[in-house]
């Protein structure tokens, strides 16, 4: 130093959390999630008892309402289909991110039967393959048992891929860096509706068999 002065050392170092405030990180991340699915889902369900309210789940016999009834099936399951089209793509985008990086990785692009030992990077792709994979066949499992048993709240179906999505791509936005808000909410929005529309598959099936 010029003047005979230390200069203090500056650690540029960005601090650890201890695991206390990671858990409450989680926490809010996952309340706030918990909060905005709560109001999409009242919305859909809302918006689907206006257009589907008929949709009593009840069969007549009459040749008319035998006729709605199967309509009503027919576009629900429609609708279902078209919304697995969002948990789908997010897995084909997964694939295609794990195998182009195998492509342009010379450590990895062997394959795992040859080379029993990937690279850091490409175990970071495929565990986010894994659990994207894990995901989408719960939630196609969900979808698929709401299509049959919520016809008249269907648009919730839908609603659900649409968060699916969003939470996929927050969720992979921000796995490299450790615990934040952008990896907590992404996986809330991924498994938090999926949750919320087989429970309430749950109360509509125990509704009807109770009344």
């Amino acid at each position: 130093d010029t003047y005979g002065m230390t200069s203090p050392i500056i650690n540029t170092q960005p601090r650890t959390r201890t695991f206390r405030e990671k858990k409450r990180l989680v926490q809010s991340g996952v309340v706030g999630t918990i909060a905005v699915v709560v109001a999409c889902f009242s919305v859909a369900a809302q918006w689907s008892v206006q257009r589907y309210g008929d949709d009593n789940y009840t069969y007549d016999e009459s040749d008319a309402a035998a006729t709605r009834h199967r309509t009503h099936s027919d576009s629900c399951l429609e609708l279902t289909l078209l919304s697995l089209l969002g948990p789908a793509l997010c897995l084909g985008v997964q694939i295609l991110i794990a195998a182009v990086h195998r492509l342009h990785s010379p450590e990895d692009i062997d394959g795992s039967a040859i080379n029993k030992q990937d690279t850091d990077a490409f175990r970071h792709k495929q565990a986010n393959l894994q659990n994207t994979l894990e995901q989408t066949c719960y939630a196609a499992l969900v979808y698929l048992i709401s299509s049959v048993v919520l016809r008249r709240y269907r648009l919730m179906i839908p609603t659900a891929s649409c968060m699916f999505v969003l939470g996929r791509f927050l969720f992979y936005r921000g796995l490299s860096d450790g615990i934040n808000y952008s990896r907590i909410i992404g996986f809330a929005l991924t498994f938090l509706p999926t949750n919320v529309l087989l429970l309430t598959n749950v109360v509509v099936l125990l509704a009807d068999i109770v009344l």
